[in-house]
């Protein structure tokens, strides 16, 4: 992904702003290897690798959503977060099995995409949007 195509799902926070690149690269791979060629094994790691990331950034940010004491501060928003982290692992847990059963599909690549740039859009910029306001003391 480019920086000018990232430039949308930019939150200005470094350790987030990362670990969402590397989840958008992640997919490029993806696509790139399911447009190639196709291995049900290499398909499977790539689907693994990808939940494994997506999960190590979701316990990434709840553990920085408590610590900045989102949970306690902003309750309603802070469960909407968490219950999206839920909604959208199980759908790259259900992709992954997708892929391995119907190769032929492409749509479920480009879904898991539009999840996680809605995830970024929707939950991650109204928390880092709040932590920067608070920290300003707005």
């Amino acid at each position: 992904m480019t920086p000018a195509e990232f430039e949308p799902y930019r939150l200005n926070y470094a350790s987030i702003d990362k670990q969402h690149l590397e989840l958008f690269n992640h997919m490029e791979r993806i696509v790139e290897y399911y447009s190639g060629h196709y291995d049900k094994e290499v398909m499977l790691r790539l689907g693994q690798e990808f939940e494994s990331l997506i999960v190590a950034h979701f316990d990434h940010e709840s553990a920085l959503m408590r610590e900045m004491q989102y949970d306690v501060l902003n309750p309603n928003k802070y469960n909407a977060h968490e219950l999206e982290h839920k909604y959208t692992l199980s759908e790259i847990r259900g992709f992954s099995l997708r892929q391995i059963i119907d190769f032929d599909d492409p749509y479920p690549i480009k879904y898991i995409s539009d999840i996680l740039a809605h995830h970024i859009v929707n939950h991650d910029k109204v928390f880092i949007d709040w932590y920067f306001a608070q920290k300003a003391g707005l």
